[in-house]
């Protein structure tokens, strides 16, 4: 199992998508753009990587991207 930068599990076992979802985070929080593209990409090397499908609804929310945001909740929830 994959940790983040600070040492906490991820439920994730490819490090492709742990390195995008570090980005990702990264980028989220230093108001950054690529956040959203780094999201997207941990989710393309995992499918079932549910903090990434959280971290992108957040990236969308804070677009403004409703719909989408509530779209990638779900599937969080879900996975």
């Amino acid at each position: 199992m994959q940790t983040d930068r600070y040492g906490l599990r991820l439920s994730t076992s490819e490090p492709e998508a742990r390195d995008a979802y570090v980005a990702a985070v990264d980028n989220l929080l230093g108001a950054m753009p690529g956040d959203i593209e780094g999201f997207e990409l941990a989710l393309q090397h995992d499918p079932r990587f549910a903090l990434a499908a959280i971290g992108l609804a957040r990236g969308l929310l804070l677009r403004m991207r409703v719909n989408q945001a509530r779209e990638a909740a779900a599937q969080g929830r879900v996975l």
